[in-house]
């Protein structure tokens, strides 16, 4: 019987002495506990409202705040437009051959901004780069109406247009690799100040299709989909030669937010 008491004695004495250290533990630890708490509801509640959208806030505002500082490219896929049935890829193709305006043609409801939902989508992501003096260096623009419309009713301006910057769907497939070799050139070539960005107005799935002609597939494991608005950030790598992907932004209200 002494024995047996004795197995209980110490049995409950170290669930007891575990109990206790645990709610010291807890009570020197509240406020860690409290803040991870909270950003874990924050996360299940932003995911509940916006499932389709990867969540990382942290790692958001820490590169908001870094573009702030300037010294990236920016690749913007441009801002909203009607969606046809069909791909316009081959309205594109046709106007960049043809040197077509596609605002003046017969198909710029496919090809153009949408009234007014594109043009003030545009205008405000400029307004809120401007807002939080986010620099910008130079403007580039691929030549589809809603890529050259967002440089405009975004920042104003476009500095220089390039057929390659298109959407690889309105590119022969021949030209990837040329067009890819030669974004990266003229990226590489172009003297960026370290406190301002270059803006690229272009089109979700070029980078996508330009792969490792273009950057370096070992540097980023996600996938490049972005939404209107969102865009891509590089970064040179002058030790490589080369360029990096370094952080997506797969939808513009996510950059806001973390601003």
């Amino acid at each position: 019987k002494f024995f047996d008491y004795l197995v209980l004695f110490l049995f409950f004495t170290i669930i007891a002495v575990i109990f206790l250290s645990s709610l010291i533990n807890i009570y020197k630890y509240r406020y860690k506990i409290s803040e991870t708490l909270f950003s874990s509801n924050y996360k299940l509640k932003y995911e509940k409202e916006d499932p389709s959208g990867d969540i990382d806030r942290d790692s958001d505002i820490q590169w908001a705040n870094k573009i702030k500082k300037g010294g990236y490219i920016l690749w913007v896929r441009h801002a909203h437009r009607n969606k046809w049935s069909e791909s316009v890829a081959y309205l594109d193709a046709y106007a960049v051959k043809n040197n077509i305006d596609e605002a003046r043609s017969s198909f710029s409801s496919g090809t153009c901004l949408s009234r007014p939902r594109g043009v003030e989508g545009a205008k405000i992501l400029g307004k809120i780069m401007s807002q939080n003096n986010i620099k910008i260096s130079k403007i580039w623009s691929s030549p589809s109406c809603r890529s050259k419309e967002t440089a405009i009713f975004a920042f104003g301006k476009i500095d220089q247009i390039y057929n390659c910057i298109l959407h690889g769907t309105a590119i022969n497939l021949r030209q990837h690799k040329k067009c890819a070799t030669r974004m990266k050139e003229l990226i590489l070539n172009h003297s960026l100040p370290n406190n301002k960005n270059l803006i690229i107005s272009g089109h979700g799935n070029t980078i996508k299709y330009f792969g490792k002609n273009f950057y370096s597939t070992d540097d980023y494991k996600d996938d490049l989909n972005l939404q209107e608005g969102g865009f891509i950030v590089l970064q040179k790598d002058l030790n490589k030669k080369g360029i990096k992907i370094v952080y997506k932004f797969k939808k513009f209200k996510t950059f806001a937010n973390a601003l």
